[in-house]
């Protein structure tokens, strides 16, 4: 077989998810033209999709070299280099790929990624900004990643707006409605929280944490009763959470229930005998127990 017919092989096998055979028809294909751009990507593609990243690099970075352009080599090869944790290498990739790229939203979109962890939240939210407006404000994954970033950046109003526009394009990611509750908790918008944290749950019943920050937002909000209806949601599927024996027990003490509360404080220590709030509220000086 040509240099052409292994390479046509190896692109079958990938597309069909046989990465194992790709990679020999591709090895003799490269045997047969080392120049040939395309078999190289391929021949990468295969092995990061076998997980063997650190082998998927050589022949990502030789397809660069005989392809300057080929943006979706630089992409796989920046993506894999992130999965390394490598990141100065990342964005070196991506820095030159931009280079001949400068407005492609996936690049940028990765670069900006990259940036954020590598802890350059501020430089990765302004890259991912431009990766927005590139993509006119309609990839939902990229707007929740903007959305995450500026919520790491405690740009809290900027993080709630970007996040709900995500979760508007994407209804069934859960963690748009996630993080949108985070930056709504954190700037004091309850009612805003409880919405995504509504969301969340619909789109998973089951998910004891969503519960557990319904509780939260609404003991916040001063809904103690409301509170306590989430929080028994969240103990029925976190039996072993001590947060939520402690949260529970916040609510208690709000209506009177002393006793109530001492309980659930208690039985969050025992879940937990290392679990500070519940430690110290145990300690404080309070009035006499209540009867209830």
């Amino acid at each position: 077989m040509s240099a052409e017919d292994l390479l046509a092989a190896g692109k079958a096998y990938n597309q069909s998810g046989e990465s194992a055979k790709a990679i020999e028809a591709l090895k003799q294909a490269i045997e047969l033209d080392p120049n040939r751009a395309e078999a190289h990507f391929e021949m990468g593609l295969a092995l990061s999709r076998l997980e063997r990243l650190e082998e998927a690099t050589a022949p990502l970075a030789r397809c660069l070299e005989l392809a300057p352009d080929h943006v979706e080599a630089a992409l796989l090869l920046g993506m894999t280099y992130d999965l390394l944790q490598r990141f100065d290498a990342a964005a070196a990739v991506y820095q030159q790929a931009l280079a001949r790229h400068p407005d492609d939203s996936r690049l940028l979109h990765q670069s900006g990624i990259t940036q954020v962890m590598r802890g350059q939240v501020a430089p990765g939210i302004e890259i991912l900004e431009r990766a927005d407006k590139a993509a006119e404000g309609k990839d939902a994954p990229l707007a929740g990643d903007l959305g995450y970033a500026l919520l790491l950046a405690r740009q809290f109003d900027k993080a709630i707006e970007t996040l709900r526009r995500a979760s508007a394009l994407d209804p069934k990611e859960p963690d748009y409605p996630r993080n949108l509750a985070k930056a709504c908790l954190a700037a004091e918008k309850y009612p805003c929280a409880e919405d995504a944290l509504a969301a969340l749950i619909a789109l998973n019943p089951e998910d004891g944490e969503a519960h557990l920050q319904l509780g939260l937002a609404r003991i916040r909000d001063r809904r103690y009763p409301a509170a306590e209806e989430a929080l028994k949601n969240a103990l029925r599927l976190l039996p072993d959470d001590p947060r939520g024996y402690f949260l529970l027990g916040t609510c208690q003490e709000a209506r009177g229930a002393l006793r109530e509360a001492e309980a659930s404080m208690k039985t969050a220590l025992a879940k937990d005998p290392g679990f500070a709030p519940a430690k110290k509220w145990l300690a404080a000086p309070r009035p006499a127990k209540g009867k209830r």
